[in-house]
Formats: C-alpha cells, structure tokens, sequence
C-alpha cells in the first residue's frame, strides 16, 4: 500500500489519503532483485506528471519530475515480519517544495537510484481513497511525503523436502529449512536474502554431525557451535531472466569434513569464529541418507539456489 501527505510550510498535513495498490510491482522488480535485493530498490521516492496506466512491463514514469531517499525525522524504514514468513518494509520519504512545489503530480514509484531514468521496482498513479485517479496540485511552499509498504514472503518456513547431489554418490534427500534468526546477527532474512540472490561474497558453507530441530523460529538459530568445519562458498553469475542465484560446486579435500555429516548450512555473513551462529538456510539428511567421509576421499556437492518469483 502507498500513503501519500501533502504539507504545509509549517509541516502540517493539509491533505492525505490511503490507496491500494494494484499491479504496480514491475517485471523490472524480479530482475533488480538479483543486483539491488529486495530492500534497496525501493530506497528512493519518484514523482511525476503522466497519466498512462501503470503496466508491469513498465521501467519508469511516463513524465518523471523528481525522485528522493530523504527520510522522515522519527520514522526509520523498518523490515517487520506481519505473519510467519511475511516480512513487510516500509518506506517514508519526502520531497521538497523545491521538488515539488507549484506540481500537478499524477504519477509515483519507487526505485534503487538516484538517477532519474528506467530503473523503477513500482509505478502507481495517485489515487483517492476510492481508487479513483487524481492529481495532487502542490503550492510553491508544499512539501509531498510519500509512506510505502511492500510485503515479501519468504521461506520455506517449515521443512521442505529437497535432495542434493553429491559426485560418484548421487541424490540424498532431505529437509530444507530457512531459519528466522541467526543469533548473534542483526540481519532479518529478507537482507540475508538479498545478500544470497546478489551473489555477495560473506557465504560459508557448514557441515554439521548432528541432528537438529528444524523450527523457523529457534530463537538461538540452527545450532551453536561444533561441526565438522566451516567453508567459503561462491555464487555463479545471474542469468537474465532466471530469477535465480546458484553457487558453484563445492569440494572438501580428503582431510576436510572427516566423519558423519547430518546435515549442511549456509551463513549469510562471515565473521571470525561466529560462521556456525549464522547459518540461515539449512539442509538435513534424512534418516539413512547421511554422508559418511573418511581420509581417503574428496567430497564434492552442488551448491544452494536461491529462486524468487
């Protein structure tokens, strides 16, 4: 949903109104996802004066007049979970009078740059209350403050069943798993994400002895310390179009890892001595499927994938 407030000079709402938001979130959007995530693409409020529907093919404004990332003194953004696996930003921003004073406004959206062009995640017309098209006509001393709020849902949040495929030994099925915290990390899992579908280096790789229990709100995160050892991963780059992000395949020389995996982690941030405290994205073998490595042999798996639709 979009809120937007006209201001008077002394700061005063002097005109307002919700409006629902239907169809605005752009193609464009999925693809951003693999260079911005999916929070920075909406840093920055654009504003303009042209009155064609929004569609998603769409990449910019019709007739763009300005664009800000100016905050809202005592309105932070914020990234709230609303349900299980349903995480909700939220964005104030707010033009000028310089931006937008003596305007006829007609058109809005959000985007990751602060340069103005075809880099939009959303666009929206300005509505009233009852959906209807209207134009915000702003006086020479007006300000336009603009409240977004966009809802992401991510998962799974209770165990799915997956496999991965491991050289010379084929498919082993398991659990897959996306843990809401990760202890001793601020990151929520919307940024942890974000982080995995750009590609960002800080991803490691666990290897874990033990079985846990696979609950998305462990407060404490998938397991504390021990394992078997901890491994940088690397991503591939992004495929136009794939809405994917996989990683390169990951071998442990004859002397990594030696002994029964149960399951396999990935963190979403490095940090000396604290790798197994932020491990988000968990695989456990199923009863009978572990991986037993000894010193003689390499063990060579494929990497995560994270999708987004």
């Amino acid at each position: 949903m979009m809120h937007w407030q006209i201001l008077g000079p002394d700061g005063r709402v002097v005109r307002e109104a919700d409006q629902p938001c239907h169809n605005i979130v752009l193609n464009n959007a999925k693809e951003l996802v693999a260079t911005l995530g999916l929070f920075e693409q909406s840093n920055w409020a654009v504003v303009g004066t042209g009155s064609t529907a929004p569609a998603p093919t769409q990449t910019g404004l019709a007739n763009e007049i300005a664009r800000t990332n100016q905050t809202v003194s005592g309105n932070p953004d914020t990234v709230t979970e609303v349900s299980t696996g349903v995480w909700e930003i939220t964005r104030y921003r707010q033009f000028t009078a310089a931006q937008v004073g003596n305007q006829n406004l007609t058109e809005w959206g959000f985007s990751g740059s602060g340069t103005p062009g075809n880099n939009l995640m959303c666009r929206e017309l300005f509505r009233d209350g009852s959906n209807n098209p209207v134009t915000l006509t702003l006086d020479a001393d007006q300000q336009l403050r603009l409240i977004y709020k966009v809802r992401v849902t991510v998962g799974p949040t209770t165990p799915q069943a997956a496999s991965i495929n491991i050289t010379n030994l084929g498919v082993r099925t398991g659990q897959l798993i996306l843990f809401r915290n990760n202890a001793t990390s601020n990151l929520n899992p919307v940024d942890s994400l974000s982080t995995m579908a750009r590609g960002m280096d800080g991803s490691y790789i666990a290897y874990n002895p033990s079985v846990i229990s696979l609950n998305y709100n462990d407060p404490s995160g998938p397991f504390l310390s021990g394992g078997l050892g901890f491994f940088p991963a690397s991503w591939q780059p992004y495929v136009s179009n794939s809405k994917k992000r996989t990683q390169n395949p990951q071998t442990r020389t004859t002397n990594e890892v030696v002994g029964t995996i149960r399951g396999i982690g990935l963190s979403d941030i490095t940090g000396v001595g604290l790798y197994y405290y932020r491990v988000r994205l968990y695989f456990q073998f199923d009863s009978g499927q572990e991986i037993i490595k000894d010193n003689l042999h390499e063990l060579t798996i494929s990497g995560f994938e994270v999708q987004w639709t």
